[in-house]
């Protein structure tokens, strides 16, 4: 919509300065016009995005595309609800029941959502960047090329999700449940999942460097392809975990059980490996 928005408004600006060089008589290939066209589009461009911004929504009657962040909504019954590309940066959403909800490509950064009923919602794109999610419920939730980095889940309810290529790096993930979710070349980078249970879960392609999986329970976690350069399995439960073709580079097993015979195998006298 902003795209649109300001090839209109190009557009618009280009048509009035032909009309003023038609009304001056000047060529319309002149100088002059090459000039003050160019000037109007690098202008324009570089316009701060405020000119842009959302039309303010009611808290009453929220709706999408619109800019909620003066509103609360907390123990509120918003199950349902269409609120698809608003801003909601820092809104609390304590304790409010949103199952099935749309917030594809909504902005909710530092908002929160403790004991939140998220089941089932779509967050394709959101940005939840430092968003608190202690203890929300975000079973069967799509969270495809979320922004979730630094965000908080201690907690949190996150299975049969999907949510492939999102970004968790810097995230606190402790007493997460993650079963039989997918996601696929996501960015764990430098989180702390502490405690999390991930069994059956697919998380090939992803990266988990400087994570800190400690006391995971990942069996038969599909791994294949992913980054854990730098990472700590310290403690985890590894039974039937999938590690093809994943790539270790002081990487710390040490406590780690089940291992499989290809991790084994590449470990040192000190649980790295090399």
């Amino acid at each position: 919509m902003k795209v649109k928005c300001k090839t209109t408004g190009l557009i618009a600006g280009q048509q009035k300065i032909l009309s003023v060089n038609r009304a001056k008589g000047l060529p319309m290939h002149s100088p002059s016009f090459s000039l003050l066209q160019h000037l109007f589009i690098i202008t324009f461009l570089l316009s701060p995005i405020s000119a842009f911004a959302l039309p303010k929504g009611s808290c009453v009657q929220p709706k999408p595309e619109t800019d909620l962040r003066h509103c609360t909504f907390t123990e509120k019954n918003l199950v349902n609800i269409d609120l698809h590309g608003a801003d909601l940066s820092q809104v609390d959403f304590s304790n409010t029941k949103m199952s099935d909800c749309n917030l594809s490509e909504a902005t909710l950064v530092k908002s929160q959502f403790k004991w939140t009923d998220l089941t089932g919602c779509n967050l394709t794109k959101a940005r939840l960047e430092n968003a608190d999610l202690f203890h929300a419920h975000m079973d069967a939730t799509t969270l495809t090329h979320a922004d979730l980095r630094g965000a908080s889940f201690s907690g949190t309810d996150l299975n049969e999700a999907n949510g492939d290529h999102a970004d968790f790096s810097n995230a606190f993930m402790h007493d997460l449940l993650m079963e039989e979710s997918q996601f696929r070349h996501a960015d764990f980078s430098n989180v702390r999942l502490f405690r999390a249970v991930l069994i059956n879960s697919d998380l090939s392609g992803s990266v988990f460097q400087k994570t800190k999986l400690i006391g995971v329970s990942a069996e038969e976690v599909n791994f294949s392809n992913a980054d854990f350069s730098g990472a700590k399995l310290n403690n985890a439960r590894l039974d039937q975990a999938n590690f093809n073709q994943a790539i270790f580079s002081k990487t710390d097993f040490n406590g780690a059980v089940d291992l499989p015979d290809e991790i084994k195998s590449l470990l040192n006298k000190k649980g790295f490996t090399d």
